[in-house]
């Protein structure tokens, strides 16, 4: 079944708790970034906030409709399996780092190429390339030349990222289907949307080619951003250290 672009439709897809004054809190994305940024420190990641920023970046993948289907739903499985793993072991699970020195401590197999039973490690590193890719699609957005095709952001972060981890076959059809992305102006209102909770000022406007990213969008989406870098940067020194970064 293709994802339609730009639809908000259920709780799942935004967050919806309410203070007292009735006002809702920001979209999923801005909220979980915010959640996972609070509950950080060195050492520390916690692994329910970590599940729900990737659940946040999701939803922003679907609001961009067919083209993102491929990646969406490698990221929905990740979700779910480490997600399983979580709750099955919350003491050794609760905490990224803690699950990964676990895994590396007492299972002498997981270097080996095998499906079963699922690891944390490795499922982690998958998650951790999709977010160097949603990362710099969303940092390019912001800088790119307001005349700059939204085909080519995407393409352009796509090549340096997830496509070093793909087989010729993928690739070729992701690049293919990044022509069904929406324009740049539909990329901004994505992430305005995710973010904000609102359309983006120049798409209003009409400004659906040469579009020019507000000062406001753009604070709020660096915001988001921070948290995207820093979770990234910490997860590939822990990878490098450890040696995981060949992880079948």
């Amino acid at each position: 079944k293709m994802l339609k672009p730009f639809v908000r439709k259920s709780e799942s897809e935004s967050v919806e708790m309410a203070d007292s004054s009735g006002d809702k809190a920001a979209p999923r994305l801005a909220t979980a970034a915010a959640a996972l940024s609070a509950g950080s420190s060195e050492g520390t990641i916690p692994m329910d906030q970590y599940l729900e920023l990737f659940r946040g970046l999701s939803v922003f993948l679907r609001s961009l409709g067919s083209a993102m289907v491929f990646v969406v739903k490698d990221l929905e499985s990740k979700i779910e399996v480490l997600a399983k793993l979580v709750e099955a072991a919350p003491d050794t699970h609760g905490n990224l780092f803690a699950a990964v020195k676990h895994e590396v401590d007492t299972d002498p197999t997981l270097r080996e190429r095998k499906k079963d039973p699922p690891s944390a490690s490795r499922t982690i590193l998958r998650l951790h390339r999709t977010l160097e890719f949603i990362t710099l699609l969303i940092s390019d957005l912001l800088d790119a030349a307001p005349d700059k095709s939204g085909h080519s952001i995407v393409s352009d972060a796509y090549g340096k990222t997830l496509s070093n981890h793909h087989a010729w076959l993928v690739r070729k059809a992701a690049s293919a289907s990044f022509y069904a992305l929406p324009n740049r102006a539909g990329l901004v209102d994505a992430i305005s949307a995710d973010v904000m909770g609102t359309e983006s000022e120049g798409s209003k406007k009409g400004k659906k080619d040469t579009i020019e990213v507000s000062p406001e969008l753009k604070a709020a989406v660096t915001t988001v951003l921070d948290t995207l870098r820093n979770t990234h940067a910490a997860v590939e020194k822990l990878y490098t250290d450890n040696k995981l970064h060949e992880l079948p």
